[in-house]
């Protein structure tokens, strides 16, 4: 297996928590969080997601995610533009600081039913200014 550029999140163990984070070229971020469906390390992961946004907020960057559910399937959520991340921190406030409750409101038309999210590969690149 080639260990260039990011890598999705795989479908772990049960009660797997990993957090992998990879720099790249011109300040772009890779992060690849992987959580189990409850527990403990759900709640290390869920903060290490609130982490990453928040130093994305710091550093006025763009995010984009990759969600992967128990099941596989992945869905891509701000592939094109991104997100800011403010908007996504008070989006996790209003779901009591859970990033997977905002991520699976984003998703609820097309995630697949009743499968949790266990993984989450967070993109974040520098906001680029347009002149007015």
């Amino acid at each position: 297996m080639s260990t260039d550029g990011p890598h999705l999140a795989q479908v772990g163990r049960r009660n797997y928590y990993r957090f992998i984070s990879h720099a790249g070229p011109g300040g772009r971020e890779h992060h690849t969080v992987t959580a189990p469906r409850r527990g403990p390390n759900r709640e290390r992961a869920r903060r290490a997601i609130l982490t990453v946004l928040r130093r994305a907020e710091g550093n006025q960057q763009r995010v984009g995610f990759t969600v992967t559910y128990a099941d596989g399937t992945r869905r891509v959520l701000g592939g094109k533009g991104g997100y800011d991340p403010e908007r996504v921190l008070l989006g996790c406030r209003i779901e009591a600081q859970d990033p997977y409750a905002w991520l699976s409101t984003q998703l609820e038309d097309r995630a697949p039913g009743g499968v949790a999210i266990i993984g989450l590969d967070l993109d974040t690149w520098p906001a680029t200014r347009q002149a007015s």
